[in-house]
């Protein structure tokens, strides 16, 4: 009875001093979570209030994007993929346990605790990771400050005059890109395209301080493309990685434009309107002729849409002046789109809006399209001059 009783005691003295531990771990990991959010709160605060303490915030976020950049860049592969799809079925695997010891353990109540503290000090880390390398540059000022251009309310004819501008350059480039015997876009390798594009950007950071950085590692082709296809997403900035990843399943017409949009993201231009303009830029602004038509033609497709809203009969007018090329690919994009589009890509597209509207764009995914005001005072100044192509 002795023996018997007093290893019970035993066991249950265990019992109880694991329960404190795992208590105190608990208590622990809500603290840390706390102490991480109250981090990215003050630095929020701290850019809001200083614009000394946000211009040092800005070079310190380039100059770790680039650093984080260069050190991945000895991955042939997009590590930002695999640590995604790896931190994807961790936690796959730890809710599925977790339910399990719902169901089949006891103490359910310490078990759905322990499983809350784990998550909070987990989106309370990737949050602060998030704000402190590259997060708050959405509070930048705007690009059109940095590259001195001088924004205002268009007009119906501004907007059909970079209509037009755009689609005559996208009509003569389209018959100097290289196509296959199917008329089809074929520009060449994945790394070929990645390392012009990487060039390209380099050549537009002399237009701002705001850019100067000293290395940009070229974009990353994702391996499941086509998964990221049926989100609807073409490519994917991650900036823990510093790696700019691209859909290689993407109309081939699309993918310079992409790459250079997600580079963009590298140099601490966060809003998307921006990225699409700066990605115009370095496209239009390459030596490539692939890569001048793909930011030509994406720039004559932004601004057809915001005139066939503002003015039907005008676009129409404009459409019938289209190159047989230019028709060809656009009809290719909108392929693409329908092919995919469906229950996932809508949640893509919800995702990325609430995403976009948490960082400040109200406009949400429509502020792609907003790059237009940005090509018009573009077109507009003499940053611009009609006909050096």
């Amino acid at each position: 009875m002795i023996s018997a009783h007093t290893g019970f005691t035993i066991s249950n003295t265990a019992l109880t001093i694991k329960s404190k531990k795992e208590r105190r771990l608990i208590c622990l990991r809500f603290l840390s979570a706390a102490f991480f959010i109250v981090l990215s709160l003050t630095l929020l605060s701290s850019v809001i209030k200083s614009a000394d303490f946000l211009n040092e915030y800005l070079k310190f976020s380039r100059c770790a994007s680039a650093f984080i950049a260069t050190a991945f860049a000895i991955f042939p592969f997009s590590f930002a993929e695999v640590f995604v799809y790896a931190f994807s079925l961790f936690w796959l695997f730890y809710l599925i346990l977790f339910l399990w010891r719902m169901i089949f353990k006891p103490r359910r109540l310490l078990t759905a605790i322990r499983f809350i503290s784990i998550a909070c000090l987990t989106a309370s880390i990737v949050i602060f990771l998030f704000t402190f390398l590259w997060g708050l540059n959405y509070i930048s000022p705007p690009l059109s400050q940095k590259l001195g251009l001088d924004i205002k309310k268009a007009s119906e004819r501004d907007l059909a005059d970079a209509t037009n501008i755009s689609l005559r350059y996208a009509n003569e480039y389209s018959g100097k890109v290289k196509r296959n015997t199917m008329g089809k876009c074929s520009f060449g390798s994945f790394s070929d395209l990645s390392s012009v594009a990487s060039k390209a950007i380099i050549k537009q950071i002399p237009r701002s301080e705001y850019f100067n950085v000293s290395y940009c590692p070229g974009p990353k082709a994702v391996y499941f493309s086509p998964l990221m296809s049926y989100f609807g997403i073409t490519g994917i900035y991650f900036p823990f990685t510093g790696e700019s990843n691209v859909n290689t399943d993407n109309v081939t017409s699309d993918i310079p434009f992409v790459m250079t949009h997600e580079l963009s993201h590298r140099l601490g231009i966060a809003r998307e309107d921006e990225a699409n303009f700066m990605a115009f830029l370095a496209c239009t602004d390459s030596s490539d002729p692939d890569f001048v038509y793909s930011g030509y033609l994406s720039a004559y497709i932004y601004t057809l849409n915001a005139l066939y809203d503002a003015s039907p009969d005008t676009a129409k007018k404009i459409i019938i002046q289209q190159s047989d090329y230019v028709t060809r690919d656009i009809k290719m994009i909108n392929e693409w789109v329908r092919k995919y589009e469906g229950p996932a890509s809508h949640a893509g597209e919800k995702i990325n809006n609430t995403y976009l509207k948490s960082m400040g764009q109200k406009d949400g995914v429509r502020s792609y399209g907003r790059m237009v005001d940005l090509l018009i005072a573009y077109y507009n100044s003499s940053m611009f001059t009609d006909g050096k192509k």
